[in-house]
């Protein structure tokens, strides 16, 4: 768990370069749900951005056949 602060667009743009390896801009706020499963005692909050691609990183993969 993070201690520090982060806000959403930092967080959404760490996760999508860390899922994809897209450096993007982010631009807005598109959609946001909150919910609470009280099974489990959990407080969610969901966040869709929209944003440009800035930098791709690319990565070659070799394989030997």
């Amino acid at each position: 768990m993070e201690t520090a602060y982060r806000s959403i667009f930092d967080c959404a743009r760490r996760e999508t370069f860390e899922e994809t390896g897209l450096d993007v801009k982010l631009l807005r706020i598109v959609y946001i749900r909150e919910f609470i499963d009280e099974g489990n005692d959990t407080h969610y909050n969901e966040t869709d951005v929209i944003a440009d691609i800035v930098f791709r990183l690319l990565s070659i993969v070799l394989r030997k056949l």
